[in-house]
């Protein structure tokens, strides 16, 4: 449901937001914290903080969920997501308490590889002003990636047993992930910004439509502290830094 991009050379994160249901987002800021989550919700879906520390994240779900999800049957997905998940916690509700105050990710990284939690499905990408690294989680498995170079993530695992596991599981995550893999991972940040935003032959491949859609495109400048965010109502970036 997300697209998700991490360069540590450039000190850049980024996430395209999908959903399949309507949402309304909001941007929020304070001293310690820029972040961005769904208006009045209680966790971030990304964000940084004031010591150059972000996340994104990216739901990983089973082919069933899915295919409820993709054909608009919103209420029957919502229900195999209740039983999918029973018991488990979300990793995005569990970065966001802690981000505020972390000066590095490894804090956040060791929790994780605790196996202490056992968490919803998720891809998560985690940077510093050092270090960036890919973190799968679901159930009490954490699976960790150290990045040294340009990386994109999607909605599936490359190691741990869950989700869609080829093109006919979820064709959108697997067509995404090669598609921006070449156009950003090859181009670099340059092209960042055009790419993630819709209009052109590959913008409105990563830029979704249909059942589901993409609410927001979202790009951290760690280095800088600062979130560049565009709305789906939106064609240009706003930014937002700390003062």
């Amino acid at each position: 449901m997300c697209t998700l991009f991490s360069s540590l050379t450039a000190g850049f994160l980024a996430k395209n937001r999908d959903k399949n249901e309507p949402t309304e987002e909001e941007v929020l800021e304070d001293d310690n914290v820029i972040a961005v989550r769904t208006k009045g919700g209680n966790y971030y879906g990304l964000g940084l903080n004031k010591f150059g520390c972000g996340f994104v994240s990216a739901a990983v779900n089973s082919p069933a969920w899915t295919q409820l999800a993709e054909t608009g049957k919103i209420e029957a997905a919502r229900e195999t997501y209740r039983l999918e998940n029973f018991g488990l916690t979300s990793p995005t509700k569990f970065v966001s308490t802690l981000l505020a105050t972390e000066k590095t990710i490894t804090p956040l990284v060791d929790a994780f590889l605790s196996g202490l939690e056992k968490f919803v499905g998720y891809n998560i990408l985690l940077m510093d002003q050092e270090r960036a690294v890919w973190l799968e989680t679901r159930g009490g498995e954490t699976h960790l990636v150290e990045l040294s170079e340009e990386q994109v993530v999607t909605n599936h695992f490359a190691s741990i047993p869950f989700g869609p596991k080829n093109y006919e599981d979820y064709p959108s995550s697997f067509s995404r992930s090669a598609l921006a893999s070449t156009e950003l991972c090859v181009g670099g940040t340059d092209k960042l910004f055009s790419l993630l935003l819709p209009g052109g032959t590959v913008g409105d491949q990563i830029w979704r439509y249909g059942n589901f859609f993409t609410v927001s495109s979202s790009i951290l400048d760690l280095k800088n502290r600062r979130l560049h965010y565009c709305g789906q109502s939106e064609s240009e970036y706003r930014t937002f830094q700390f003062s």
